[in-house]
């Protein structure tokens, strides 16, 4: 779980340009992963400490159905990704870099559609650039709250928190192994910005054609594909700080982003707005 501790009031819409804003309801406070399904539904969860749930929402955002993920803890959720079959839960986030118990699930969308419970399939993972809990902190590249499926594999962005601030994201490629722990090995290096983590630290991620969106509090950064690495195209900022923890994208290329809520930023909303040139 996060809190954002800088701060002043804060009325805006994402780029200037959005075209619709829906209130979440109470139960979505601390949302912190977002899909959008077949352009029909999305499928939102909350952070660490809530229930182990996923929320089945109309395109309006209103809760059609919650689905129990059961046996399973939600420790710290934070991201979705979904590709044809699955729908992929991390339980990765790591703020202070001490956990040893990092965890993807993985439940089908059918079941997922259907049922009101479902039996995840799961995957512990560790780090292998880890080897200290925590690291020293110049080294605290370990928490994570991004993630996408991409040609049949997973990719987590790490949130760096490292001190001083250096930028850097590092970034996995996972073939997912339900009933197996992995140490997995950093791909590549990409970085928003070295102004600090609050600006310039992954808070989410979508996919969308050859193209991958990472969000922050403070902005969009467009990457593009080139090979197994990624390469920046452009960027959008917004006009000020917001606890933005999520982001999907529909098949016209519409972004959705979630908001946490926060005390001073504001109830918990999902905005929709074009990216324009």
């Amino acid at each position: 779980m996060k809190t954002i501790s800088f701060i002043f009031l804060i009325s805006y819409v994402v780029f200037g340009c959005a075209q619709k804003s829906f209130q979440l309801t109470d139960e979505l406070k601390e949302i912190s992963g977002l899909e959008l399904y077949r352009d029909s539904i999305f499928f939102a969860i909350n952070d660490g400490g809530n229930k182990s749930e996923i929320f089945v929402l109309s395109k309006k955002m209103q809760v059609l159905k919650k689905v129990e993920v059961e046996n399973v803890k939600n420790r710290d959720w934070e991201a979705l990704a979904m590709d044809d079959k699955y729908l992929y839960i991390a339980d990765i986030g790591n703020n202070l870099n001490l956990r040893k118990n990092l965890q993807i699930h993985r439940v089908s969308l059918k079941r997922l559609v259907e049922k009101e419970k479902v039996v995840p399939e799961t995957m512990e993972i560790n780090y292998a650039e880890q080897r200290d809990f925590p690291p020293k902190d110049n080294e605290l590249y370990f928490d994570a709250e991004a993630m996408i499926a991409h040609n049949g594999s997973l990719w987590i962005f790490t949130k760096n928190r490292t001190s001083p601030f250096n930028g850097k994201s590092f970034v996995y490629e996972i073939s997912f192994s339900p009933g197996t722990s992995k140490n997995i090995t950093k791909s590549f290096e990409i970085a928003a910005g070295k102004s600090g983590w609050l600006s310039d630290s992954f808070t989410g991620a979508a996919s969308y054609k050859d193209y991958v969106y990472l969000l922050t509090y403070t902005q969009i950064i467009r990457f593009k594909w080139k090979g197994k690495s990624l390469q920046k195209v452009d960027e959008k900022s917004f006009p000020g700080f917001a606890q933005m923890e999520a982001i999907t994208i529909n098949n016209k290329g519409e972004i959705f982003i979630a908001n946490e809520a926060h005390k001073w930023l504001g109830r918990q909303k999902i905005q929709q707005f074009q990216w324009k040139k």
